[in-house]
């Protein structure tokens, strides 16, 4: 599909043909990103990423949330949590109040944290053993949106999307850092590690 900019420039799509849709990162926040999110969520109904960009609009404009589908993701760092669900002074007030918003919306929150956290609809929380601090660099949560993202592509629940993405991303994370001892691993370097890692899970 191509790029476009505005609601107005979407061609006629048919939204049943895609798997998936991961949205946010590099979008923008601007009145017309904001009216193509808007746009996209009226017409599609199935699990997606929402990430970045498309986390700061839902914290703008909470009558958005009702057009979320069903069983989508949302990946914010705890930044963002707070902007989409209000101020918290400590990481347990984080759970109890993802559990809630979780159950209320039917969605998965992967909270970005030194150990991410999946947030289930169904009250359960697990915690991601992979991942070290180099990676806590700019465009790192890009690359865990995308890895999941592909992950629903290919019919994994939203769950295991969630588990297992966040268990991928972190691991290679790791195989870079610290044999390497990196104390920076970029999203990039990243990118060209993660068929490294997944062949070796997969042997």
């Amino acid at each position: 599909m191509a790029i476009v900019r505005k609601a107005n420039e979407l061609p006629d799509i048919e939204w049943t043909k895609f798997n998936t849709i991961a949205i946010g990162p590099g979008f923008g926040k601007d009145s017309a990103s904001i009216d193509l999110f808007s746009k996209v969520l009226e017409n599609y109904d199935r699990p997606m990423v929402i990430d970045a960009d498309a986390l700061n609009m839902l914290a703008a404009k909470p009558a958005l949330w009702k057009h979320v589908p069903s069983g989508s993701i949302v990946t914010p760092h705890m930044k963002e949590f707070d902007r989409l669900f209000g101020d918290h002074d400590n990481w347990w007030q984080r759970l109890q109040t993802g559990r809630k918003k979780a159950k209320e919306h039917q969605i998965y929150i992967v909270l970005k944290n030194d150990y991410t956290i999946t947030i289930t609809p169904d009250d359960k929380l697990y915690f991601n053993s992979t991942s070290n601090a180099a990676m806590a660099s700019g465009g790192m949560g890009d690359v865990l949106t995308g890895i999941i993202g592909a992950l629903l592509a290919q019919k994994y629940s939203s769950e295991d999307a969630c588990i297992i993405g966040n268990y991928i991303h972190g691991k290679a994370g790791d195989e870079l850092a610290v044999p390497n001892r990196m104390y920076v691993v970029l999203p990039s370097r990243l990118i060209t590690q993660l068929p490294v890692t997944m062949a070796k899970l997969l042997a």
